[in-house]
């Protein structure tokens, strides 16, 4: 699989670096559509990843709810930096520096949750 990987990201890079010439945007694109192949070739093992982590937490009487948290949190934290790279890619820094913090801040969000049950947890152990 990762000789599949390199092998689109080699070819991407040489048809971007070859339509940059002639157009900026088709080789955006090309980062683009070789970012969404690659992805739905790791599809496969994502899913793979989000079974086992079901599954240990079903083993370790882990609540299922802290299991899709991690799971949101990384696929959030993913997406933004696979746009945030497609961005720079672009030659847009400022627009990927926005998308990471607003990949940060949903992060926070979703993790206030937890955070109030550990902060809780301690004062009750004080």
């Amino acid at each position: 699989m990762i000789y599949k990987i390199m092998g689109i990201g080699l070819i991407a890079v040489f048809l971007s670096l070859t339509t940059k010439k002639i157009s900026k945007e088709a080789a955006s694109l090309v980062s683009i559509l070789a970012g969404i192949i690659i992805v739905i070739l790791l599809l496969p093992y994502i899913r793979e990843i989000t079974e086992n982590l079901q599954n240990f937490s079903a083993d370790n009487n882990i609540p299922n709810n802290y299991i899709k948290l991690l799971i949101k949190v990384l696929g959030i934290g993913f997406l933004s930096e696979f746009c945030a790279s497609v961005a720079k890619d672009a030659g847009e820094n400022s627009i990927a520096q926005k998308i990471q913090f607003g990949g940060k801040v949903l992060i926070m969000v979703l993790a206030m949750p937890l955070f109030n049950t550990l902060i809780t947890i301690i004062t009750d152990l004080l």
